[in-house]
């Protein structure tokens, strides 16, 4: 019975030691190229514990640094890893997903104006001519026809696209100043 309750205790003792740290990678991950990243490690079984982040097999960094930080620079399809080695020096299975770096992509439109002085301007559109179209907010938001000259209108795509913002110039012409002649 004593030899059962000792095989039963080191059991617990080995499964309640053996927590591992569990990667944070939601994976396959989408970024764009220039876009930093943070991923990291559920490190509250893991104190002590030292951590190798990898890209493509190659070691990127090391440490007790469950936090890793990278700038996508080239577009592609990465690996991503992490391998814990606990402090008491054992090796966790490594933790792999795949991360897409994607081209940012520029915005374009159809051409608005010139448009005459106090007309009735047509809407910013709300999303590009692209396909798939990109989505965004414009400033200023609306077309001002009241004042002639040339404005720039900022498209700035929104989150998770990969696209650039974009300006264009839209301007108002002169309006026609009719005038009377009073005759004696």
């Amino acid at each position: 019975m004593q030899r059962r309750i000792r095989y039963i205790l080191l059991l617990a003792i080995v499964l309640f030691s053996a927590g591992k740290a569990v990667a944070q990678l939601p994976m396959p991950d989408h970024v764009c190229i220039g876009d930093e990243k943070h991923y990291w490690v559920d490190s509250t079984a893991s104190s002590g514990s030292t951590f190798k982040w990898k890209i493509d097999g190659v070691l990127v960094q090391t440490g007790l640094v469950d936090l890793f930080k990278y700038t996508w620079n080239t577009t592609g399809s990465y690996t991503l890893s992490v391998q814990e080695l606990s402090s008491e020096g054992c090796q966790g299975l490594a933790q792999t997903g795949t991360v897409n770096v994607h081209s940012q992509i520029t915005p374009t439109f159809i051409p608005i104006g010139p448009l005459c002085q106090n007309s009735v301007p047509p809407a910013l559109p709300a999303s590009s001519t692209n396909i798939p179209p990109i989505t965004s907010t414009w400033s200023p938001a609306t077309i001002n026809t009241t004042i002639p000259g040339t404005t720039t209108y900022t498209f700035t795509p929104g989150a998770g696209q990969c696209a650039a913002s974009v300006m264009i110039n839209i301007t108002i012409l002169n309006g026609i100043h009719d005038t009377v002649a009073q005759t004696a």
